[in-house]
């Protein structure tokens, strides 16, 4: 099957849109375009930043400013040979290096590059503001968004690009009554899912990142974990926290994800994958620092978390009558309400 196709149909859709023409059915034309997406859509997004795709065929700005949203570290499948675009956690090409929009040196490939270096050749660079969830920091690949590969040091901010870690969350936002299954796909978690609604944040993210377009208007600093003020930590640091929480079991720590260094062969710059990938050593896996209540300490914190009812977290264990219960589940978080 053809693959790559889409991510044009996104640019070209996208430009046509926003130039006036006599076909165009929005008379005039858009001043502005924003590139959303979320959790796929945004890997998607990423992938598509990596790859230089944001000018249009007569070299125009496609998207003034986009945002990811809980895509963590990742791009996708989406521009190779036999890719699948639906596949996630499958090693493979959405895993591999860079990760962060600057650039980085990767200790496992000695290879030295950023998301963004394409488009800084040929000065297209949106604005970009990227938000996700303690999810996507436990599942090993948040944190590669702004710590180095090594995870021995912060990234230098990038001065077009604001990075939003929405503490104590899980992937997708959460509710009241508090539920314990996910109705989608029948998974059932441990313990009841996170309650957490982040949804406020994400929307104040899109307000600045067009405020930032029209008006110049910067957002805030980014809000994440760190190593220079101790808030990024191992999770493995973290785990004992959760032990004064009664009948809290807690994750075997050798079976939480982690992304691998993924070798492709030879030919995986010219989207020619080699299969099975081979994996290698993995990259650092780092998450929040919590506080007394069990609360994550970085990031951007909801009123749900300064003044607490209950500690909110971004892993579950699955249900141990679906096997497996030592394992975390699959982009949920749980809340524990206090006695």
């Amino acid at each position: 099957m053809v693959v790559g196709a889409g991510l044009l149909a996104l640019r070209d859709a996208a430009a046509f849109l926003r130039h006036d023409s006599p076909s165009n059915p929005c008379e005039g034309g858009f001043e502005r375009a924003l590139g959303f997406g979320v959790s796929q859509t945004g890997r998607m997004l990423r992938h598509f930043l990596y790859l230089g795709l944001n000018v249009d065929e007569e070299g125009r700005p496609v998207f003034d400013g986009v945002l990811p949203h809980i895509a963590g570290g990742r791009r996708g499948e989406f521009n190779h040979r036999f890719a699948q675009p639906s596949a996630q956690p499958v090693p493979g090409f959405g895993h591999l290096f860079p990760f962060a929009d600057g650039p980085a040196a990767d200790p496992y490939s000695e290879r030295r590059a950023g998301l963004l270096d394409r488009l800084r050749e040929i000065d297209a660079v949106p604005k970009v503001i990227y938000t996700n969830t303690s999810a996507e920091y436990w599942r090993g690949d948040g944190s590669l968004v702004h710590i180095a590969p090594g995870g021995a040091r912060d990234l230098d901010p990038e001065p077009r690009t604001r990075v939003y870690h929405f503490a104590g969350t899980q992937h997708g936002a959460g509710s009241l009554p508090q539920r314990q299954g996910n109705p989608n796909d029948g998974a059932r978690g441990r313990y009841g899912f996170n309650t957490v609604d982040y949804s406020p944040l994400l929307r104040a993210a899109l307000i600045h990142l067009d405020r930032w377009i029209r008006e110049g208007v910067e957002p805030p600093p980014s809000r994440h974990p760190r190593i220079d003020d101790g808030t990024a930590v191992e999770r493995a640091s973290v785990l004992p926290a959760y032990q004064e929480i009664p009948d809290q079991e807690l994750p075997d720590p050798e079976r939480l994800w982690v992304l691998r260094h993924v070798d492709l062969g030879p030919d995986a710059a010219l989207g020619v994958g080699r299969y099975p990938a081979v994996e290698g050593e993995s990259y650092p896996a780092l998450v929040s620092d919590v506080d007394g209540d069990g609360n994550e300490l970085a990031g951007i914190r909801l009123p749900d978390l300064t003044v607490p009812v209950g500690t909110h977290m971004g892993w579950n264990l699955r249900a141990p009558e679906t096997g497996a219960p030592e394992q975390q589940m699959s982009m949920q978080g749980t809340t524990r309400f206090f006695a």
